[in-house]
């Protein structure tokens, strides 16, 4: 069980009709609470609070958890490199932090973007051709996770899995505040 990330949210968008590509389930998959953030904010979330080193320890193992996943897919492809860091001190600064909770630059460069809104987008592909992707961006803390319908596993076993973690909620937001520009 976590004991910093309280809640794990998530929410089909396509379900709303916010995706017009019907061969494609989209998702978003977020903690709470989460740093207070003004377009988290605008979207009509209010889960806010301070987090911390431990919280961001948890949220590196949520990564960790849907990457082995969609591990079950095919070889990850890194579809929109980023280069994640400004300098070598901040390179060995950020692998320091992450030391011994991952061992895929992919997932690091996912979780730097999704940390921290100076770095651009980074897109992940599974499979070739790709039948899943997670996207992070903006330093918002969400996996955006695209799967082709007729490739993967339902979305809905994985995702009560984390269940064991911390509470789920199904929640819906105005995405227009938060979904990426790629």
């Amino acid at each position: 069980m976590f004991q910093h990330i309280k809640a794990i949210f998530w929410h089909q968008l396509n379900q709303q009709n916010d995706w017009p590509n019907k061969e494609i389930d989209i998702y978003a998959i977020w903690p709470g609470p989460i740093d207070d953030d003004v377009c988290f904010r605008n979207a009509g979330f209010n889960y806010f609070a301070g987090t911390s080193d431990e919280w961001d320890k948890e949220f590196a193992v949520l990564g960790s958890l849907l990457f082995n996943q969609l591990f079950r897919l095919g070889p990850v492809h890194l579809a929109h490199p980023q280069k994640p860091y400004k300098n070598r001190f901040e390179k060995r600064f950020v692998q320091d932090f992450y030391k011994g909770l991952n061992s895929f630059p992919e997932l690091e460069m996912l979780l730097v973007s999704a940390s921290d809104d100076r770095y651009g987008p980074v897109q992940i592909d599974f499979g070739s051709p790709a039948k899943a992707t997670v996207i992070s961006s903006d330093g918002h803390p969400i996996f955006w996770l695209k799967i082709n319908k007729n490739d993967s596993p339902p979305f809905a076993e994985w995702i009560y899995s984390m269940a064991q973690y911390a509470p789920l909620e199904n929640k819906s937001l105005n995405w227009s505040f938060l979904f990426p520009n790629m």
